[in-house]
């Protein structure tokens, strides 16, 4: 016997142990699941493309990675609205409406000038001096000076533009400094951590951190340089070295060793999370500018279609059989059309500003959107009704103190006179002898 329940015993022991092993991976696969559905929450579509160097990173520089993306994705968003805003001033004026360059009496392009400054010179002479000479002559040299005061402030707002460019740019080579330092941070700690230091190693985190942020920069193709608004690599290294001041360090060959693979990863990372992803954002703006005019000239050809539909169906009637009633037969189907279009178009807007009463019911909208609740409230309190109890007893409740007050000792004397009442009652003559004493 006792040997039969050890052996359940033990049975039922592996038993439990193989059932917490499967609920264990279980729940490790189901959070690993979960981690992955985060990250692709947190990254968005325009981020997705990081998600494979994103997770060689520690979790807990993670989140910091991606908002340093998204912070450099905007500002690039900026720059690129600005150098296609910028890159007006060296083309010739154009409409607005056709696309047309706008030229000059003689058939000369109008050079660009900022809406700011399209305005017609202020000075305007009366109407008495319109004729003359010498007033005449006055506000042709005033129009001349004010056609070269917008040359030249055209010239200034150009200047401005670039600046403004050009701070963006800072702004988006600073963001990037601060992400390789904080990549490199991370991977001297992780290697400090698990390899350990060279020995006699007389170089702190902060100046190896400078090494391999101006190793990966200097390293980078021209390419990550232009992308950043520098002309060289050099000159971008020069730039991190300007705006990070990181102090100087004389590594040995033991401290290079140390930091080759350290920089050989974060030269592929980096570029991953900054050029590589950048190029893929300015393929998805052209592809949209594609998509954009594609579907304009689309609609150019649906306009000159029914524009040849409409020709067709007036040159299909015939003038010599009953042509007005044709004609406006034609006209009512088109009119009819396009108010049947607008009146739908009225119904959905009355519908979306109604009070949610029925269609046939004219709108009766509220502050709150919904029909107030009020009236009722009030009109069963004037009719003295109290809404939630059961046998609908009338209620006067007094407002104020002193109305109140009032009103208890009205109760008061009622009960009082009913109690006397019905004490003379039990004493039979009790109101006789109160009627002789009146």
């Amino acid at each position: 016997m006792s040997t039969s329940r050890s052996e359940g015993a033990t049975s039922n022991k592996r038993t439990r142990n193989s059932t917490t092993a499967s609920d264990s991976n279980n729940a490790g696969s189901a959070g690993v699941a979960n981690a992955a559905a985060t990250i692709d929450a947190r990254l968005g579509t325009r981020l997705l493309p990081i998600k494979p160097s994103l997770v060689s990173q520690p979790t807990e520089l993670q989140g910091t990675i991606i908002s340093l993306c998204k912070e450099m994705l905007e500002t690039r968003d900026a720059i690129k609205q600005r150098k296609t805003s910028y890159a007006r001033y060296d083309q010739p004026s154009k409409d607005p409406t056709t696309g047309n360059v706008v030229k000059d009496k003689e058939g000369n392009p109008l050079p660009f000038v900022p809406g700011a400054l399209r305005e017609k010179c202020p000075l305007k002479a009366s109407t008495v001096a319109n004729n003359d000479a010498t007033m005449t002559e006055l506000m042709e040299n005033a129009r001349k000076e004010h056609a070269a005061y917008i040359v030249k402030m055209t010239a200034v707002a150009k200047s401005i533009a670039a600046r403004e460019i050009a701070i963006r740019e800072e702004i988006l080579r600073s963001t990037l400094y601060k992400l390789i330092n904080k990549i490199a941070l991370a991977s001297v700690i992780r290697e400090e951590m698990s390899v350990g230091l060279p020995a006699n190693c007389e170089i702190g985190r902060q100046e190896f951190v400078g090494l391999i942020a101006l190793a990966v920069v200097g390293g980078s193709p021209a390419t990550f340089a232009a992308k950043s608004g520098m002309d060289t690599a050099v000159a971008l290294a020069d730039d991190c070295q300007k705006s990070n001041n990181y102090p100087t360090a004389m590594p040995r060959d033991e401290d290079m060793e140390f930091l080759t693979p350290i920089v050989t990863k974060l030269l592929t990372d980096v570029p991953n999370f900054t050029t590589a992803l950048w190029n893929l954002d300015d393929e998805r703006d052209v592809n949209r500018k594609i998509n954009a005019e594609i579907k304009k000239e689309l609609e150019k050809a649906a306009i000159v279609e029914s524009t040849e539909d409409v020709e067709d169906e007036l040159d299909a009637i015939d003038l010599t059989d009953a042509p007005k009633d044709k004609l406006r037969d034609f006209i009512d189907k088109r009119v009819k059309e396009g108010l049947d279009k607008k009146t739908v178009q009225f119904k959905k807007a009355m519908r979306k500003n109604s009070s949610g009463e029925a269609k046939t019911q004219t709108s009766r909208p509220t502050a709150s959107g919904t029909k107030s609740k009020n009236n009722s409230a009030k009109q069963q309190s004037k009719q003295g009704t109290n809404p939630k109890s059961k046998d609908q007893t009338p209620t006067a409740e007094p407002r104020s103190k002193k109305q109140r007050s009032n009103a208890n000792a009205k109760n008061h004397n009622q009960r009082n006179v009913q109690n006397a009442e019905k004490a003379g009652g039990s004493n039979g003559g009790g109101k006789k002898r109160g009627a002789g004493r009146r």
